[in-house]
């Protein structure tokens, strides 16, 4: 993210907030006292959020019907065919 755009996001953020957050004219910047009080109070949303995000997108592949695998060229077919028979669910013995 440049930092033009991260300024941009700050800046909204404290437009819809209706107040300063950051000392813009410091470099680097800081935090303002309601800033600080801001912070301390969604700190531990901010955690929750941190620790759902890799739990949301490491997901559960049971229910999945297709694997798509790209591989580089001169990689050996019979290692990918191998490749896609273990990631392959079990298939049931009774149908």
């Amino acid at each position: 993210m440049s930092v033009s755009t991260l300024s941009h996001y700050l800046r909204n953020l404290e437009d819809h907030l209706g107040a300063e957050l950051f000392n813009h004219s410091r470099r680097p910047m800081v935090l303002t006292p309601k800033g600080q009080v801001f912070l301390a109070t969604i700190g531990d949303v901010l955690h929750a959020i941190r620790k759902a995000k890799p739990e949301a997108s490491a997901g559960n592949i049971s229910g999945a019907s297709y694997l798509r695998l790209a591989t580089i060229e001169g990689f050996e077919s019979d290692i990918i065919h191998e490749l896609a028979v273990f990631l392959s669910p079990p298939k049931p013995m009774w149908s």
